[in-house]
Formats: C-alpha cells, structure tokens, sequence
C-alpha cells in the first residue's frame, strides 16, 4: 500500500481541541457552563500525574491494570505523566498495550492519546505533581497532593499516600480498575482549578474513597457514587445526585 501523501496526513491529524471536544463539551453542560475551552486545554496541558509503583506490585496483573487505566484516562485529558517504576514485563492481557514491557508501552499509549498527551520514565516526582503510590510502593518527594491505591479482586480504595495498604498482588482486575477509575477524577479536578475555574457543585467527599462492586438488582444501577461512608451504592434509576460527579454506571 503506498503511504499516505503529505497533505492527506495533515487533513487526518486531530488537535487537541478536536480531540478533548466531548470531554470540554461535558465539562460545559454539568460542570461549567461558562468554561472556556482554551484555558480548559491550558489546565489540562499544564496537569502533571506522577505513579509510582515498585516491582513486588507490579508482578501483579491487577496492579498493571490499574496504572494502565490510569494512564490512558489521565493521557486522554492531554495530561502529561510521570512514570516512576522499573522496567518490568507486560504480565497478563493488559489492552490497550502493544509492547512487551510495561513503561515502553505506557509511554506509546500516552504518545496515541490527546495531542500534547505524554508519558517518561523518570526517578521522581516534581513539585506541583499529583501523585499516586500503587499499593505499598514506598514514596517520598515533593508533590501537590499524593494518593495510595489499594485493590483486592472486587473492592478498590484510594487512600491518603500515608496510609498503610497492602500490596496489589491480584490478577483479578475489577477492584483495580475501579481504584484507577476513582483516581482519574482528581487530575481532571486539577486541570479544572488550574483554568481558574469553579465547579458549581461541591467537590468534596472525593477523596479516600472506597468502592465495592454489588450486584446489580432489578430496577437498579450500580453506580460509582460516593455515600457518606466512602462506599458505592445501587441506587434507582435514574439515580440520585451525591453532590458530585459520577463516575459512570456499571452492572456485574
């Protein structure tokens, strides 16, 4: 097949804008009606999210589930991405993934995501970074704000970087996606602040937060929605409002 001509691959190219369309048009309808879409992408672009993660958690293929969820919802912010960990195999089925080690692949999917979106290797977080641990990955440096996450096969939690966890040793990967899932709010938060913007609705209660997976019963959604525990719930449809965004909806 002969490659595509110099113009035909320009007309194909996507900017940023382009690319975060739905997501600035979302942030607009329930978030800021006001917003604007340039300094949206200003926010975005300047957010940086560090993880952190050591070797005993990664052998896991729920702890690579959880970075690579991560990863891919923070890139496709256009956010930029620190990637403090060593290189380790590709274990399990980890898609989007193309490659066989695990930064080299982090760092191509962030590279394939929003334009501007990147992820590097590096040895340290940097000050204004947000930070996530996974598992009990030991963690010290400088940091805007730093989080802990924690999985077990159907439960995920985030929980302050000071908190003790243990490590995420399983390869079932549903508590850890939702682990990674929560976190994912607290970078778009950030680009949010960062644009000089307010939510209209309050943003608390989002951080700490521990999700269980229930059943799903007749008549009701399971919803990753934040109680006054910390714990998700089934509510009816079509749901109730729990002062803050949701994070979608979800059946077992």
């Amino acid at each position: 097949m002969a490659p595509a001509s110099t113009s035909c691959a320009s007309e194909m190219a996507m900017t940023a804008e382009q690319a975060l369309a739905r997501t600035l048009l979302l942030t607009r309808l329930h978030r800021l009606p006001d917003a604007d879409d340039a300094a949206l992408i200003r926010g975005f672009a300047t957010t940086t999210v560090t993880i952190v993660a050591d070797e005993r958690n990664l052998r896991s293929a729920g702890a690579q589930a959880a970075v690579t969820t991560l990863v891919g919802l923070v890139a496709a912010c256009g956010m930029r991405l620190r990637l403090v960990m060593p290189a380790i195999p590709v274990v399990g089925y980890q898609p989007p993934l193309l490659h066989e080690e695990l930064t080299s692949a982090l760092c191509d999917l962030a590279a394939d995501s929003v334009p501007g979106a990147e992820a590097e290797v590096a040895v340290r977080s940097a000050p204004g970074d947000l930070v996530f641990a996974v598992g009990d990955s030991p963690w010290t440096g400088e940091a805007d704000r730093a989080w802990r996450l924690a999985a077990d096969p159907w439960v995920g939690r985030m929980r302050p970087v000071t908190a003790v966890v243990e490590p995420i040793s399983t390869d079932f990967p549903i508590g850890a996606l939702a682990a990674a899932a929560v976190a994912a709010a607290e970078p778009y938060r950030a680009g949010v602040s960062a644009a000089s913007l307010r939510s209209h609705r309050p943003d608390g209660g989002w951080r700490n937060a521990h999700f269980r997976l229930r059943a799903r019963r007749p008549g009701h959604d399971q919803r990753w929605c934040p109680d006054d525990g910390g714990t998700s719930r089934a509510a009816p449809s079509p749901g109730i409002d729990c002062g803050g965004p949701r994070l979608g909806a979800a059946s077992a």
